[in-house]
C-alpha cells in the first residue's frame, strides 16, 4: 500500500492490512478534518475531498497561506485520516475509500498555530454531511460554548474524535504538565493519546482517567535517541505536494478518526455509542507496558483495526435504537421532546428520563418531559421489533441550567435627566467605555453621550456640542480619548461626521462635502483602528453613500459605484444597524438586504436572508458567523408582533432560521466576539407598552435556546468586549442612580498572572464528599476561593483572609462530575479543575 515499511509502522502496528481484507471504506462515508488549513490539491487527497470550506477567509479555498511544516499540519492529519490508498502515490489511510471534508479553521495571519474557527468547523462539518469530525486541536481551556457545539454535532449522530494534547512531559509548558485538554475531555468526544512503535504511551502525550483510547502517534520504536535524531516518527502528507513526518496526539486523533470511519462503512447503521463502544471493546490491552505514572491512564488500550471491524460485522442487525429531541439545553422548569429514529421496524419503545417528570414512557415519541433541577442527565431507549431488542443510552443528553445569579451590576450613568436610556455602546477595553443617550419620555435619540476610564465605576457624561437639529447614531471609539460619531438631522436630510481626540471634551467635524444631498441621511460609522474606517448612509442615484478613510477622517473617500452592488427601489439603511469583526462590516436595510465588506469598507458585496423582508439587528461574533433579525411592530400599540431569526455560518452566503426557545428578549441582542454560538438577548418581551415584561437572557447554542438572567429591568441596549467584559443599557433615575449594567462573570477580581501551581494543592482528585485546598505558600494572598461546575454556575465561594493556608470544602451535595476551583488573589488567578465522585 504505497507506503515503505518505516513509513507505514503507525498501520502495521493496528493491523489495517487485515481489516482493509474486511472492508476498504465507503466514499458515502465522510470524515471532516477541521484544522488550521488544508491542501486539498495535493495528489493524495484532491480525490477524496466532498467538501470544502476557509471559515477565517470565508470562501471554498482551504489551502494554507505558506509552505512552511506548522501550516502542514493539517494536511498531514488528512492524510493520516483519509488520504487516497493503493493509488501508486504516496501514502495510505487508515480508512482506505471513505471521503474528506476539508475545514480550514486558522487566520492566515496567526502563522498556522491556532483554529481560531474551530466552534464554526465543527458546526459546518456538522451541517455538511460529515459522519466523522476530527480535532487535532484544544488546550487546558475549557468553556461551555464549546460543549456546546460538540453536543450540536453529536445530535446530529456524528463521531468525534479530539487529540489529548502533548504535555505530558510538561515539555511545553512547565506550570501546567499533563493537563486535561480539552475539547478532548468534553462529553461526547472520543479523546485520544498517543503510543510510540512499542505500545508504550508517547512522553509528551496527556495522559489519564479521563483518556479513552491511544493510538500510533509518537515514535517508530521506542521514542529513544535514535528515534529522534532520524525523525521516526508518524509519516503523511505534508502541502506542496510533498510528504513528511510530525509526531503528536494530532497524529493519533486522525488514525482513530479514520477507523471510525472505516468502521460506519462496516455498519452505516451504527450509532456514535456503538462505534465507541466497539472501538474500545477491541483495543488491545497495553497497561503492563506503560510506566508506573501511566498505569491505568491509557484508556482502554491502542487501537487495532482488524479487531474493531470484525467486531463490528460480527454485530450487524436488523434493529438499532436511536433518537433525537428537541433540545439540550434548558432552563430549569423546562420541557423537551423526544423523537424515536431507531433503524429497523421497532413496535415498542420503553424510555428512561432520570432527572424528568415523567421518568419513564412507552410512547415512540414522548413529549413534554418536564426537567425542574439543574444538571446532566442521562436518556435511554429501549426498542423491540418482537425478535430484535436494541438499547442506547446517551450520556448527558439533556443539560438544564440555572439563571446565572447576580450577573449585572447596576452602575449610575451620570446623566442628569431623568430617564436617560443608555443606548449605542462602543467598549474599548476593560475599563472604557462610550455611551450615547436616548431620551425615555420621548424615545428619541440625543446628542448627549457617558464614558467610562475605570471599568464602570465612573461614568462622565458629555455631550457633542453642535447646533441644530441632530442626533447621534451611533459612537465608534478606539480608546479613552479617541472616537467617532455619526450625527444625523432629526428633521431633515443629511448627517455630520465628527472626531474627538480630547475624550469628548471637543468634537471636530470631517468630511464636510458628505451627506449634504437632499437624499442623504447618514446612518453608520464605524472604525477598525485608528485610521482605517467607513461611515454609510441611505442611497443617493441608487448607490448607498458609503466612504472609507485610511487616514483616521482627514481624508474621506467615495465608494466607487462598481464596488457597491446599486441599492434596490425604496431601500435604505437603518441607524446604527450594523456590525463588525476583524477586517469585515455588515449593515441592514429596510429590503432584507445585508451589505458586507471584508475590506475595512472600501468594497461591498450584497446577501439576502431568505425571508427577511427587513433587518432589524445585526450581531456577528466572528467575519462568518453571526445572526439577523427581522422585527415586525403594530404601528397602532408599538407591540412587536412577530420576530424572525436568521443564522448564518459562512458569512453571509447562506442562512437557516433559528427558532428561539426560552426568554428570548427583543429590544437588543449582541453576540460575543470569537465565541461562537453566544449571544445576549435584553429588554422588552415584545408585548405594547404597558403590558410589557422586561429582563435578559443569553444563548450558547447559536440562538436555539435561551437561559434566563434576570427579569423585571427594562434594558435598551447590550453590547460585549468579550466573553467577561460586557455592559447593557437601561434607563436612570439620576445621575447616581441606574443606568448601566455591568457584567460580572465572577467577582470583582481581575487576575494579571497565574497563580504558581506550587502555591495550590487540592485533594483528594477524584473526590467524594470533602476538597481539601492547601495554600502551600501564601505569598499570593488569595482573596476569594470559587467552585464553578461546567455549566458556569457557581456552586461555592468563601472569602479567605491572607494568613488561612488550608480550607476543607464540603461538596456532599454537588452532583457527580467535574468542576472547576478558581483561586483569585489580588493580582492573580488559578483554576483547577477537579472530579466530584
Amino acid at each position: 500500500y504505497n507506503s515503505s515499511t518505516a513509513n507505514r509502522w503507525h498501520l502495521d502496528k493496528i493491523q489495517s492490512e487485515s481489516a482493509w481484507d474486511l472492508c476498504q471504506g465507503l466514499p458515502s462515508v465522510k470524515i471532516a478534518i477541521v484544522d488550521n488549513a488544508i491542501d486539498i490539491s495535493h495528489p493524495d487527497l484532491v480525490n477524496k475531498v466532498v467538501a470544502a470550506i476557509d471559515l477565517a477567509d470565508g470562501d471554498n479555498d482551504p489551502i494554507p497561506p505558506q509552505n512552511t511544516t506548522i501550516w502542514s499540519h493539517g494536511t498531514h492529519t488528512s492524510g493520516l485520516a483519509a488520504g487516497h490508498t493503493n493509488n501508486s502515490v504516496g501514502i495510505a489511510s487508515i480508512s482506505y475509500n471513505c471521503s474528506l471534508i476539508a475545514v480550514k479553521a486558522g487566520r492566515d495571519d496567526d502563522g498556522g498555530q491556532g483554529a481560531t474557527h474551530m466552534y464554526e468547523g465543527i458546526t459546518w462539518a456538522a451541517d455538511n454531511g460529515a459522519d466523522v469530525i476530527s480535532l487535532s486541536l484544544g488546550g487546558p481551556n475549557y468553556h461551555i460554548t464549546m460543549q456546546m457545539v460538540i453536543d450540536y454535532a453529536y445530535n446530529k449522530g456524528i463521531v468525534i474524535v479530539a487529540a489529548a494534547g502533548n504535555n505530558g512531559d510538561g515539555a511545553e509548558d512547565a506550570n501546567n504538565v499533563n493537563y486535561i485538554g480539552y475539547p478532548a475531555a468534553c462529553n461526547h468526544v472520543i479523546s485520544v493519546g498517543a503510543t510510540n512503535g512499542n505500545d508504550k504511551s508517547a512522553s509528551f502525550s496527556e495522559f489519564g482517567t479521563w483518556i479513552d483510547v491511544v493510538a500510533p502517534g509518537g515514535y517508530q520504536n521506542d521514542g529513544g535517541l535514535l528515534d529522534l535524531l532520524l525523525g521516526r516518527s508518524v509519516y503523511s502528507t505534508f502541502m506542496g505536494n510533498t510528504y513528511g513526518k510530525m509526531q503528536g496526539t494530532s497524529m493519533a486523533c486522525p488514525i482513530v478518526a479514520g477507523l471510525c470511519g472505516l468502521m460506519l462503512a462496516a455498519d452505516t447503521n451504527m450509532s456514535v455509542e456503538q462505534v465507541e463502544a466497539y472501538l474500545k471493546a477491541t483495543c488491545d490491552n497495553i497497561e503492563s507496558l506503560q510506566d508506573v505514572a501511566r498505569q491505568g491512564m491509557v484508556g482502554a488500550g491502542r487501537i487495532n483495526a482488524f479487531r474493531a471491524i470484525q467486531m463490528v460485522q460480527a454485530n450487524i442487525s436488523p434493529l438499532y435504537a436511536d433518537f433525537t429531541s428537541n433540545a439540550s439545553y434548558i432552563g430549569e422548569g423546562g420541557t423537551v421532546n423526544f423523537f424515536d429514529e431507531s433503524i429497523g421496524t421497532p413496535t415498542s419503545w420503553l424510555w428512561s428520563f432520570p432527572g424528568g417528570t415523567p421518568a419513564s414512557s412507552t410512547d415512540q415519541n414522548p413529549s413534554g418531559i418536564l426537567y425542574s433541577t439543574y444538571g446532566s442527565y442521562n436518556v435511554t431507549l429501549i426498542v423491540s421489533d418482537g425478535t430484535h431488542f436494541d438499547t442506547i443510552t446517551k450520556p448527558a443528553f439533556i443539560t438544564v441550567q440555572q439563571a446565572i445569579e447576580s450577573a449585572w451590576t447596576e452602575q449610575a450613568s451620570g446623566f442628569t435627566s431623568m430617564y436617560r436610556g443608555a443606548y449605542r455602546m462602543s467598549i474599548t477595553s476593560s475599563s472604557n467605555a462610550w455611551v450615547s443617550a436616548v431620551d425615555g419620555t420621548t424615545g428619541n435619540p440625543l446628542k448627549d453621550f457617558t464614558r467610562t476610564l475605570d471599568g464602570g465605576n465612573l461614568w462622565t457624561p458629555g455631550a457633542v456640542a453642535v447646533v441644530g437639529s441632530i442626533a447621534i447614531a451611533n459612537i465608534s471609539a478606539i480608546n479613552d480619548n479617541l472616537a467617532w460619531v455619526a450625527m444625523y438631522p432629526t428633521s431633515a436630510a443629511g448627517g455630520k461626521v465628527y472626531r474627538t481626540d480630547n475624550g469628548g471634551a471637543n468634537w471636530t467635524q470631517q468630511g464636510a462635502i458628505m451627506f449634504t444631498n437632499t437624499a442623504s441621511f447618514l446612518n453608520v460609522i464605524h472604525f477598525f483602528n485608528e485610521n482605517e474606517g467607513f461611515c454609510m448612509g441611505d442611497p443617493v442615484n441608487n448607490e448607498f453613500e458609503i466612504y472609507y478613510t485610511t487616514d483616521g477622517g482627514t481624508t474621506w473617500n467615495p465608494v466607487a459605484a462598481a464596488n457597491s452592488p446599486d441599492a434596490q427601489s425604496g431601500e435604505m439603511g437603518w441607524t446604527g444597524v450594523y456590525d463588525a469583526s476583524g477586517n469585515t462590516a455588515y449593515f441592514g436595510t429596510n429590503l432584507g438586504r445585508i451589505y458586507k465588506s471584508v475590506d475595512k469598507g472600501i468594497t461591498w458585496t450584497v446577501t439576502t436572508a431568505s425571508g427577511l423582508t427587513d433587518i432589524s439587528d445585526l450581531a456577528f461574533s466572528s467575519n462568518s458567523t453571526g445572526m439577523a433579525i427581522q422585527k415586525v411592530y403594530d404601528t397602532g400599540t408599538g407591540a412587536i408582533t412577530s420576530t424572525t431569526v436568521k443564522l448564518t455560518i459562512d458569512g453571509g452566503n447562506t442562512w437557516s432560521t433559528i427558532t428561539p426557545a426560552g426568554p428570548f428578549w427583543k429590544s437588543d441582542i449582541c453576540a460575543v466576539p470569537g465565541i461562537s454560538g453566544k449571544y445576549f438577548s435584553v429588554g422588552s418581551d415584545g408585548a405594547a407598552s404597558g403590558s410589557a415584561h422586561y429582563g435578559s437572557s443569553y444563548s450558547l447554542d447559536y440562538g436555539a435556546n435561551w437561559l434566563p438572567i434576570d427579569t423585571g429591568i427594562q434594558y435598551i441596549s447590550v453590547q460585549f468586549l468579550n466573553d467577561t467584559i460586557g455592559w447593557a443599557g437601561g434607563f436612570n433615575l439620576n445621575a447616581s442612580q441606574g443606568g448601566i449594567y455591568k457584567w460580572d462573570d465572577f467577582g470583582t477580581f481581575v487576575p494579571q498572572k497565574e497563580i504558581s501551581r506550587s502555591d495550590v494543592k487540592v485533594y483528594p482528585n477524584p473526590a467524594n464528599d470533602m476538597l481539601h485546598v492547601e495554600l502551600k505558600d501564601n505569598t499570593s494572598s488569595p482573596e476569594v476561593i470559587f467552585v464553578v461546575d461546567m455549566v458556569g454556575r457557581i456552586v461555592f465561594n468563601q472569602t479567605v483572609s491572607g494568613n488561612i493556608e488550608n480550607i476543607s470544602i464540603d461538596i456532599s451535595h454537588l452532583q457527580s462530575g467535574m468542576y472547576t476551583l478558581v483561586v483569585y488573589g489580588k493580582t492573580e488567578k488559578q483554576n483547577i479543575r477537579f472530579v466530584k465522585n
